[in-house]
């Protein structure tokens, strides 16, 4: 038998809209893995919003979250690979944006926490942003003077 791997996407693929899986995707994705089908993720999901929406599952393999910058195991959020922008472009693109009158959020990931860094949030939906993401686990704000 050809050597298998089964990678699924999680919204607008695998998850409900409530953001997550039905009953019958559970069945059917451990109905998978018992077939002895290799399943994992990769999406642009942080690693605590991939395993808030998997809950139900205890993935083996390990998952690829933050557009596809980490790469961890299911209960470890520890890098076992990231994808890191080198500082001088970001800095150049945080510049410009600030600029154009923006006012950028930084998503970055430690090895222990998920922090965005930017100055407290300017407005409803950036609020929004804020609350959500504290909720995770694993997820800090810091607020760097003038959002730096």
């Amino acid at each position: 038998m050809p050597s298998r791997l089964f990678v699924s996407d999680l919204d607008g693929t695998l998850l409900q809209r409530n953001g997550r899986l039905s009953d019958y995707a559970v069945a059917g994705l451990e109905a998978l893995t018992k077939k002895g089908i290799p399943f994992t993720v990769a999406s642009g999901r942080s690693f605590a919003s991939i395993r808030h929406a998997l809950e139900p599952l205890q993935l083996q393999l390990p998952i690829i979250s933050s557009d596809g910058a980490l790469i961890s195991s299911f209960d470890d959020p520890a890098p076992l690979h990231l994808f890191s922008m080198d500082v001088d472009p970001l800095d150049e693109l945080v510049a410009f944006l600030r600029n154009e009158g923006f006012h950028p959020v930084l998503d970055q990931w430690t090895g222990t926490a998920n922090v965005s860094v930017g100055a407290p949030p300017q407005n409803p939906v950036e609020h929004w942003y804020h609350d959500f993401k504290c909720l995770e686990p694993y997820y800090q704000w810091d607020h760097a003077p003038n959002g730096q």
